[in-house]
């Protein structure tokens, strides 16, 4: 009766071992069917207002976990131009991909110095998101158009304008280095209608702090602030 008793369990025990590999099984199966299937995220970009875009124009996509966006799972740039929609598709390894994670697909358009970024996310592949995607971009202003932005802000408080030119570099880590006008990044073409524009302004202070030889470039800097002004100053 005793060995009767043990084959019993020991069968037990086997059918139990086999009870738990089958459930495994269904655990991996029910988490890979939780996932969209395919090796590709598909679909289209529009912009939530429609206009031509220009040559040269890139579509940066990237694929990311929610809750850990870096290192991205999969990256995609584009060319695109004309008018949308603007349609994409981006391989990426499947075996990176969880179940219990949320995945986003991000994009950004970028057309010359504008940028177009989407309003909401868009979640992909898990938690019941497909492997297709319709993503919508919004235009943010310019730099230029920011920086007009920030100057209406001041109307009425200005009483000297104080100039440089500068090309982005730092002059010994504590101030923009000023070069001498003409040679920076700043458009004063661009700017000079709205300095103008200023009521009330008797001081243009000329600014090359720390510029070698700057002494020998306050004339032609003055001159080219007045041509830009429209005025004749006595150089």
């Amino acid at each position: 009766m005793r060995i009767h008793w043990i084959a019993a369990i020991a069968a037990l025990a086997v059918l139990g071992g086999c009870d738990s590999g089958k459930q495994e099984m269904d655990s991996k199966a029910q988490a890979e069917l939780a996932i969209a299937p395919g090796t590709a995220i598909t679909g289209a970009v529009t912009l939530r207002e429609p206009i031509a875009i220009g040559a040269g124009a890139k579509l940066d996509l990237k694929l990311v976990d929610a809750g850990q966006p870096e290192p991205a799972i999969a990256t995609k740039t584009i060319d695109v131009s004309g008018a949308p929609p603007y349609s994409f598709s981006i391989d990426f390894d499947r075996s990176r991909i969880t179940a219990a994670r949320t995945y986003v697909l991000n994009a950004m358009l970028t057309d010359g110095d504008r940028r177009f970024l989407p309003g909401l996310t868009s979640p992909v592949l898990t938690h019941g998101a497909s492997a297709n995607v319709q993503i919508v971009l919004t235009a943010e202003a310019t730099p230029s158009e920011k920086l007009k932005e920030e100057y209406s802000k001041l109307q009425g408080r200005i009483g000297a304008i104080h100039l440089i030119d500068s090309d982005g570099t730092l002059h010994g880590d504590e101030t923009s280095t000023h070069r001498p006008f003409g040679e920076g990044f700043i458009d004063f073409k661009a700017l000079a209608p709205r300095l103008l524009a200023v009521p009330n302004i008797d001081w243009w202070c000329i600014d090359m702090c720390f510029w070698a030889g700057s002494w020998e470039m306050v004339a032609p800097s003055r001159a080219f602030v007045a041509d830009l002004l429209g005025r004749k100053v006595p150089v």
